[in-house]
This record gives structure tokens, sequence and C-alpha cells, in this order.
């Protein structure tokens, strides 16, 4: 065995040792026979893995340049609050479109004074800009709406209401790639125009 595995071998043994000593000192108990060091050793060696990956994740998406000009403070400070900025950069609305979604997020909790709120509303409608006056919404869309704007098949519209109903809103787009029976590609390619409130 190299240097490089016999090293990590002792870390991952080492990790794993130290979390019973700390379990016990917040008052658990943990009775780990030789089997159960195993197991253990590779739920924390995959918590960690996790953990990396995370942060990782966590250091790109902060590294998303937006446009530098004015109100982008303003934006990151305000709609940073209750989502990340990437997820209401990543639609393409019109003046009066951002100026609709800028008045939901605020009877949402979202705070800021009527200037920073106009900065934001500058800066988004500038940078930001596209054709539709609003978002579609697919948490609250109709068979109607998914049919005519995001271009679903009804069986598709019905299977989304229906998954809606069961499981609950969509937080993301992209939790469209995990729903039986709505092809992801269909929201994709109308991801400016699509929001999950």
């Amino acid at each position: 065995m190299s240097g490089h595995h016999q090293a990590a071998r002792r870390y991952r043994h080492g990790f794993a040792s130290e979390v019973p000593r700390i379990a016990t000192r917040l008052g658990f108990q943990i009775d780990v026979g030789e089997p159960m060091k195993v197991e253990f050793k590779n739920i924390c060696l995959s918590l960690v893995i996790a953990c990396l990956v995370g942060v990782l994740s966590a250091v790109i998406a902060a590294q998303v340049q937006l446009p530098d000009a004015p109100g982008k403070e303003e934006t990151i400070r305000i709609c940073s609050t209750c989502h990340e900025v990437e997820r209401a950069t990543s639609v393409r609305l019109n003046r009066e479109g951002w100026q609709d979604t800028i008045a939901k997020m605020v009877d949402l909790g979202a705070n800021g004074s009527d200037e920073e709120l106009a900065k934001v509303l500058d800066y988004l409608a500038e940078h930001f800009k596209g054709d539709a006056p609003r978002p579609l919404n697919l948490n609250t869309a109709t068979a109607v709406e998914l049919e005519s704007i995001v271009g679903l098949l009804r069986k598709e519209a019905a299977a989304w209401i229906a998954h809606r109903k069961a499981a609950g809103p969509c937080k993301s787009l992209d939790d469209f790639k995990k729903i039986p029976g709505v092809p992801f590609k269909k929201i994709d390619d109308h991801r400016d125009r699509l929001v999950c409130f």
C-alpha cells in the first residue's frame, strides 16, 4: 500500500474514532462494535465528501457574474435574503413584468426602501430584459397555460398538476428533471419565462 493510501486510511480511522468520543461528550451513548465501526467510517466519509461537494457547488455558484452597473449591490442584497440571485436573474421580463415580480417579492417579505427597490427594478429591467410581461409560475399555472405557454401536451400538463398536488410545489426548474411524465427539455426551452415561487 502506498504512503498516500496509508495516510488516508489513518485519517479516516482517526476521524471515525473521534465521533463516538464527541457524541459521548454531548450526552449520547454509542456502542460501537467492529461491524458498526466499519459502517460508521463509511457513513462519516460519505458525509465529509457530501459537505465538500456542497461547498464547491456554492463556490462555483457564487462565481456567476452579474453585470457591474448601478443597482447590482441592492439587487444582490435584497434578492439573496430569500433565494439565490441567479434564480431571479434566470428570468427575462419587460419592465412591467419586473415591476410586478418585485411587488410580489415585497409582499412575500423582501425588504428595501423605495429608492433601493427602484434601483433593483432599473437593474433587472436593463440587464435581464425580455418580451414577457410576467413569468409563468409553474406552481399556480393552469393546464391551459402549461399547454399554450410551455408547450406541454395535455397529458404532460396533467402529470405536472397531479405531481404538484401530491408532492407540493417546485422550488426550482431543475426539479422537473425528476418528475415523471413531464419532459424537462420543454421546461428548459422556456426557462426564461418560467418560475417556481
